[in-house]
């Protein structure tokens, strides 16, 4: 039996942790780096929009859901408050799950969570 190099194995397993470290980056710094006194997003003129046209449509947010009601804004606010709203949209990115949101989609919901999400 002939011997094998420690690096022979090791380097497989450094590429993934490589691949994996720079994929979890580059899935959070997409809207980091944005300067929100550039980008003025309101609920009814922005947020509400970027909602009808991805989470009611689809019918997982409509009146009524299990999921979360985001037909009105009581029902965005309450994901809002517990954070999942930011969580599953802006970090985890699976939500909606109809279509990826555009950047600057991204960009005005981060900038209306970072402004205290107002009913403006």
């Amino acid at each position: 039996m002939m011997p094998y190099s420690k690096t022979l194995y090791l380097y497989p397993v450094m590429v993934i942790c490589i691949v994996a470290i720079t994929m979890e980056a580059c899935k959070k710094d997409d809207y980091q780096d944005i300067d929100c006194n550039k980008i003025n997003a309101s609920f009814m003129s922005d947020i509400n929009r970027i909602i009808r046209n991805n989470c009611i449509q689809s019918g997982c947010h409509n009146s009524g859901s299990l999921h979360g009601d985001f037909s009105d804004y009581a029902g965005v606010k309450g994901k809002v408050n517990n954070g999942s709203f930011e969580k599953r949209v802006l970090i985890k990115k699976d939500m909606p799950n109809s279509r990826p949101l555009s950047l600057d989609e991204r960009k005005k919901i981060k900038c209306w969570l970072n402004n205290g999400a107002p009913q403006n």
